[in-house]
């Protein structure tokens, strides 16, 4: 359950969407504020006994690591969240 509600608040984002300022999810925001990616998806895959979260990214080559930096820092916000709730 929980993967399916990480995956839903990261969400899929293309920066010809716009309003980055104003979108919900924080990844958008830093990602269309420091243009760090062209797009981005994220995914869940439920498997019998486990499942697969990720996210697929469209990026410059010198933007790779500072959007994974993004990346990681958002899922570490959100694993947070789900730890106090």
């Amino acid at each position: 359950m929980r993967d399916r509600c990480g995956g839903q608040l990261v969400g899929t984002w293309d920066r010809n969407f716009g309003g980055s300022q104003n979108l919900s999810s924080p990844l958008a925001r830093v990602a269309g504020e420091h243009a760090l990616a062209h797009n981005y998806m994220s995914f869940q895959t439920s498997y019998k006994d486990t499942g697969l979260w990720g996210c697929y990214a469209v990026t410059d080559h010198d933007k790779i690591e500072d959007f994974c930096f993004a990346l990681t820092q958002e899922w570490l916000r959100l694993a947070h969240v789900s730890l106090c709730v």
